[in-house]
């Protein structure tokens, strides 16, 4: 059995889902209802995969692992990190419609905190200390002459999603007029 993700950093008190995939001895994926269970004592489990975190970390990360078993012969296991870190999400997209990718977004305060948009404009920020932040997207795209900022306050193992809209400049041509 193999448990998807392999592993994933969850932050506290927040749900992620997991789920299991069976196979036989010869490869061919099977139906099952795996009984999921959590070691580490840092959160708990649905029966249908969804983890809950508990609500503190203590000090650093706190790794535990989700099993699923079904039958008492097929079984898997994923790593779950556990974190009081957060994370600053969005999509960049601009006056256009589009979706703009390889623009830079990063926390002022933190300027090492950073990413760049990817071909469908999405961007994420990890490891985020719990605080008010001010989120810059990079000027220097050539899309938008003034800067975009906002005021984001990132909870501890929390998400915080800004989808910023950049604005295209439009080119304004002035008709000519014959003489004639």
């Amino acid at each position: 059995m193999t448990v998807s993700p392999t592993s994933a950093t969850v932050g506290i008190s927040q749900g992620y889902s997991f789920s299991a995939i069976g196979k036989n001895s010869v490869g061919t994926i099977v139906t099952v209802s795996p009984t999921w269970s959590v070691e580490g004592g840092i959160g708990t489990i649905s029966t249908t995969g969804l983890f809950t975190a508990g609500g503190t970390v203590g000090s650093g990360n706190v790794i535990a692992t989700v099993n699923a078993t079904s039958g008492g012969t097929l079984t898997g296991s994923a790593a779950v990190t556990l974190t009081d870190k957060g994370w600053l999400t969005g999509t960049i997209s601009d006056t256009n419609g589009g979706v703009d990718q390889g623009i830079t977004v990063y926390l002022a305060q933190q300027p090492v905190l950073q990413a760049l948009s990817d071909s469908k404009g999405k961007y994420t920020i990890a490891d985020i200390p719990a605080g008010t932040y001010s989120a810059v997207i990079d000027t220097n795209s050539g899309i938008q002459s003034s800067a975009i900022s906002k005021e984001v306050t990132i909870s501890q193992g929390a998400t915080f999603t800004w989808s910023p809209v950049l604005i295209v400049p439009t080119t304004v041509t002035t008709p000519t007029t014959s003489p004639f």
